[in-house]
């Protein structure tokens, strides 16, 4: 029996409390909105009351806690200030500011009620994090790449702190005891000062390229304490640099280099009247290395030779044709070369060059060229000292012509003797320009007339428009047109001429040689045909932008190309002077 009314009284008490609860709820419903304007010490939260208009309210507001999931008015580290009596009438919302909160710490906070019963009702709990007073925001890049900067900031402690950064190739929570660091500096901040950020300048020497490592910011307080920022991991990939690689074998002056597939390849100089017709092949694998052919280039070019790079798009099947050049005279002859060599129908080796159909204009050298849709291009050229240079464009078609008898190449595919048709005049007769290709257009500009007047001016050459050549065909039973000259931005590091120029992805690059009235210059310009350039209210299509100079010594008779499965440029020997000569190999890195 007793054990009857001891039941019974604990369901009555149950009942009453419960009662109570579902009373308080009826009469004022309560919810905590969202946290805002968080920053170190300071948070803002919203709320809302609603319930009968004839309830009065003794008080309301947040309550908040580092400790307590569910804080309460006795559960808490803190509330707001007493915000009074009010009278509910229906929807009522309002807001409080959190303050005197740590920084870097974690919060619960909850809106409440207490109505005029005594009773007081809370919201839904709402959590949020204050800021931590020191951030480690990044890296920027300095110069392109050469070196970059680790970027921090400091807020909200009025103090003067030490800062700096650590990092390490091992931890992933670099210390100041147990990793590197280095401190920027000393600063101070006040009521006036909230926040200061600050920098650290390193060269790229001290982080290998590829290697990943963590790093971060710290701040030592006046008392000794160690305040870290977050940790950030990078692995460094640097670009827009020059780099130096392995000596070419011997200084050179007036060669010619191109790049094939994975490899590059010089034709040695015949400046000293050493006719030896050399060529060297690159690796540019690591350091890059060379070695020399056992075949010799068999054209009658001495130096200063052309060529232009066809894919035949089977497992990128790279060939160049290489011709022109200065020897006794300027030679018209063209050669086809192949590294994986050449070979009869008997599978018997015939070596690496084949001869091709002779160029269709007068001899020349200094001849630049370019490649379009499996076509080659030679545009102008020196006659010789003395001469203005040439105009004339000639457009080259390696599967026209009869088919060389008892000659195939390495994947068993037969071999042309090739066609060459003329097409529209170039603007100006030069000497010493530069051309190039990117996508289905050409690319030239710069150079000078011989002795005289030099040009920033560009041009943009598409080799399908203009009028059709009357009769002409090309190997598909296309008609061959003239094709049309466009003039695009002009070049933007002065009248150059004996420059050197390459194309990496879908963008060309374009310096040294000698700017008019500056004399030899090491500045390197990318020309960008994507976008527009407009000076005094002019729009022509391109846009140059100047990258970090070049590093070697000063090179005028030099050569540079790209090889095509590395993405990377090449400028090989060369020097101010034809017999003042160095054996420099730099490889450019792009963006």
């Amino acid at each position: 029996m007793k054990k009857l009314i001891g039941i019974s009284a604990i369901i009555s008490l149950l009942v009453v409390l419960g009662c109570e609860q579902w009373a308080l709820e009826a009469i004022a419903k309560i919810h905590t909105g969202l946290v805002g304007n968080i920053d170190f010490t300071t948070a803002t939260v919203s709320g809302e009351i609603w319930g009968p208009s004839d309830e009065n309210i003794v008080d309301f507001g947040h309550v908040w806690s580092s400790s307590f999931e569910e804080p309460t008015l006795v559960l808490k580290d803190d509330r707001t200030l007493p915000n009074g009596a009010k009278t509910l009438e229906g929807f009522f919302p309002f807001s409080s500011t959190l303050t005197e909160l740590q920084p870097n710490t974690t919060y619960y906070v909850r809106a409440f009620v207490t109505l005029g019963s005594g009773e007081s009702a809370y919201g839904e709990t709402q959590t949020f994090k204050t800021l931590y007073p020191i951030s480690t925001l990044g890296i920027d890049y300095e110069d392109g790449g050469y070196g970059f900067s680790l970027e921090g900031r400091v807020q909200g402690i009025k103090s003067t702190l030490t800062v700096g950064f650590c990092w390490s190739f091992t931890q992933p929570e670099p210390t100041l005891e147990q990793d590197t660091a280095v401190q920027v500096g000393s600063i101070t901040l006040d009521p006036s000062i909230n926040e200061a950020s600050f920098a650290l300048s390193l060269s790229k020497d001290l982080f290998p390229e590829g290697t990943k490592f963590h790093y971060r910011s710290y701040a030592v307080k006046n008392d000794g304490e160690v305040l870290y920022g977050n940790v950030l991991e990078w692995t460094p990939h640097y670009w827009n640099i020059w780099e130096r690689k392995t000596d070419v074998l011997k200084n050179m002056a007036f060669h010619h280099g191109f790049g094939l597939g994975a490899k590059g390849y010089v034709l040695d100089d015949q400046y000293r009247n050493d006719v030896t017709k050399d060529i060297y092949e690159f690796d540019p694998s690591g350091m890059g290395s060379w070695r020399k052919l056992e075949e010799k280039y068999p054209g009658k070019g001495q130096e200063l030779q052309s060529s232009f790079i066809i894919d035949y798009g089977d497992h990128k099947d790279y060939k160049a044709y290489v011709g022109l050049g200065r020897g006794t005279e300027n030679s018209t002859d063209f050669w086809l070369f192949d590294p994986n060599g050449f070979k009869d129908g008997q599978g018997n080796f015939k070596g690496y060059w084949v001869e091709v159909e002779s160029f269709g204009g007068l001899g020349r050298h200094l001849a630049p060229t370019f490649s379009i849709n499996g076509k080659g291009y030679v545009v102008t050229g020196s006659r010789g000292s003395g001469t203005i240079g040439t105009d004339d464009v000639w457009e080259f078609d390696p599967m026209a012509g009869a088919v060389i008898p008892d000659i195939f190449d390495a994947q068993d595919k037969t071999v042309h003797r090739g066609r060459w048709t003329q097409k529209a005049n170039y603007p100006k007769r030069i000497v010493e320009g530069n051309a190039f290709a990117i996508g289905n257009r050409g690319y030239m500009g710069v150079g000078r007339i011989w002795g005289g007047t030099a040009y920033s001016e560009f041009y943009e050459f598409d080799p399908n428009a203009g009028a059709e050549i009357s009769g002409e065909f090309d190997s598909k039973g296309n008609p061959i047109r003239y094709g049309e000259w466009t003039p695009v931005a002009d070049f933007l590091g002065g009248k150059l001429f004996f420059g050197i120029s390459f194309v990496i992805d879908d963008k060309a690059y374009l310096g040294l040689g000698e700017a008019e009235g500056d004399g030899m210059t090491v500045s390197f310009w990318e020309f960008n045909p994507k976008g527009t350039t407009v000076v005094n209210g002019e729009s022509k299509k391109g846009v140059w932008k100047r990258r970090n100079d070049f590093l070697g010594n000063v090179m005028h008779f030099t050569t540079g190309f790209s090889i095509p499965d590395m993405g990377r440029g090449y400028v090989v020997s060369g020097g101010p002077v034809g017999w003042l000569t160095y054996p420099d190999v730099w490889e450019y890195r792009p963006e």
